[in-house]
């Protein structure tokens, strides 16, 4: 959920997500698995996203919950009362007297709570907000600013939830997978509470049939089980979370063209669903909370041998503390016993783990400290980050180049994905319009992404006639598409035709139903134009 650097991650859309308390995806799979969903359900996995409640909260909110962010000069204060959870903020004169306070209810905690907690409100038109203080679990706990509001202009009560959050902080909502790309959603109904089994094993609609049917071949034919696929596919169902080559903005990974968020099949290559990139070579050396397969992925153990994320981890019985250090240090001494022994010189009932994958903190969260998986025969001794801001520095400008999968799929549309990942977050806009401008010609695609990115690469440039051109092209492809008009209606501003901007603007509003950037737009139009009752 980085912070919004061009216009299509300020966008907002009035998607109506129906949902419903359980995920139906699962099947009911407790029924005959009572005991591995018993245990799942206390993995951090099954526990990523839960309604608030005295039950499921694991944040104090009574001693030292008043936080001073110095940087913003606000003030924060966690308060539990009558049963319910609430985040207030203000600010202080001189003379302490609070002004410019707000109080937002607190609905879902985001997290597990084995490294941090973040909290959730939402709207009464069904929008998620994240609420800028985390709960830490570290030092017997305490409350600071979440990842990325360590900042003097941070999003305070207004950052919106995007799906690429959910994706991989709870089950898949019960919805029709239709989702506008980086436009905020409403939802209606309840919300699914953490991981489920399907995101693992597939819809098991099917599977519980068989079962009930007594039909053994089907039982086994109708859920996917990781354990019998191949290495590579097996990694890849956990890849489809637990793989970010990085948070900046490159992009870091682009959804094929017709793939919502929610359409992921754990059956199905990843590749066929998301692609991911990376910076260009020279720049592997990042450590981030969503870098475990990234950072394994360098690891010569990884390259030398079969291993897989379940050779030391059981996705459905996490084992921590001495547990889980006898488990993983037994998987390490399965390949390396022998060599020790014969070497003599390693310390003998050593913690392998913590000295060859040390914790460390997070490039891009600063207040936690996570397991670094690139295994390392002499672990390096990394600089710890600096001070608690995350104003950052310059944004990444140079090529962007495919990460996984490891060769590239030979379609028409991988041409495009490659040109768009390019100018999405303008990281190579010098190359990449060229490219993308000719594989839109050449390929025509049914997607207005393609023809939507190129004209806000242009717009970028200050090429506003030319943009115009491309968001022109998009609307021809989905008329509805109002992202598209939304910066056709820009372009004309910029290029001093008001009046089509005007209605390009206008009918971007109506598309687009309660979109916030449209009618700020449009209101600065009429006001250039002198229509101030407008």
């Amino acid at each position: 959920m980085a912070g919004a650097a061009h216009l299509s991650l300020v966008l907002f859309a009035a998607l109506s997500i129906a949902t419903s308390q359980l995920s139906a995806q699962s099947g009911g799979c407790a029924q005959c698995h009572a005991e591995i969903a018993a245990n799942y359900a206390r993995t951090g996995m099954g526990r990523s996203f839960s309604r608030l409640t005295a039950q499921t909260n694991r944040a104090d909110f009574l001693r030292e919950n008043t936080f001073l962010h110095e940087a913003s000069d606000r003030y924060y204060e966690a308060v539990e009362r009558g049963g319910l959870f609430y985040l207030r903020r203000w600010q202080q004169d001189a003379e302490g007297r609070r002004f410019n306070l707000v109080e937002k209810r607190i609905d879902y905690a985001l997290g597990s709570g084995n490294h941090a907690v973040g909290f959730l409100h939402r709207t009464p038109d069904g929008r998620l907000l994240q609420l800028p203080l985390s709960w830490y679990s570290a030092n017997g706990g305490y409350w600071a600013m979440a990842p990325g509001y360590d900042r003097p202009d941070h999003a305070d009560f207004r950052r919106d939830v995007d799906l690429e959050c959910l994706f991989c902080h709870n089950a898949y909502p019960d919805e029709d997978r239709q989702e506008i790309p980086d436009a905020a959603v409403r939802f209606s109904g309840e919300l699914p509470e953490g991981v489920d089994c399907a995101r693992c094993h597939g819809v098991a609609s099917g599977h519980a049939e068989a079962a009930r049917r007594g039909d053994a071949a089907a039982v086994r034919s109708t859920v996917l089980n990781p354990a019998r696929l191949s290495r590579e596919r097996s990694l890849e169902v956990c890849m489809q979370c637990h793989l970010e080559t990085t948070t900046n903005l490159l992009p870091h990974a682009l959804r094929r063209s017709g793939r919502g968020y929610f359409s992921y099949d754990p059956a199905e290559p990843l590749a066929d669903y998301v692609l991911h990139f990376d910076h260009a070579a020279g720049q592997e050396d990042k450590f981030e909370v969503v870098s475990a397969v990234y950072r394994l992925r360098q690891s010569k153990c990884f390259a030398r041998s079969p291993m897989t994320c379940t050779t030391c981890h059981d996705p459905h019985h996490i084992e921590r503390g001495a547990a889980g250090r006898e488990r993983h240090n037994a998987v390490c001494k399965s390949c390396h016993e022998t060599k020790l022994a014969d070497e003599g010189v390693h310390v003998r009932q050593a913690d392998c783990v913590a000295c060859h994958m040390p914790q460390r903190v997070a490039d891009d969260a600063l207040h936690v400290r996570m397991t670094d998986h690139r295994i390392l025969a002499r672990p390096l001794v990394a600089a710890e980050p600096a001070a608690a801001d995350e104003t950052g520095g310059a944004a990444y400008q140079g090529p962007v180049a495919l990460y996984y999968p490891d060769k590239r799929p030979r379609s028409p549309n991988f041409v495009l994905d490659l040109a768009l990942a390019q100018v999405k977050d303008f990281a190579n806009l010098s190359a990449g319009l060229p490219a993308l401008a000719q594989a839109i010609e050449r390929f025509a695609p049914r997607d207005p992404r393609y023809s939507y990115f190129l004209g806000e690469g242009l717009r970028r440039q200050g090429r506003a006639t030319e943009a115009a051109r491309a968001y022109r092209a998009a609307l021809s492809v989905e008329q509805s598409y109002w992202p598209a008009g939304l910066g056709l209606g820009l372009a004309l501003a910029a290029a001093g035709d008001l009046d089509d901007a005007a209605t390009a603007l206008a009918q971007a509003f109506v598309a687009s139903g309660v979109a916030v950037a449209v009618a700020v737009a449009l209101a600065d139009v009429h006001y250039r134009l002198g229509r101030l009752e407008e």
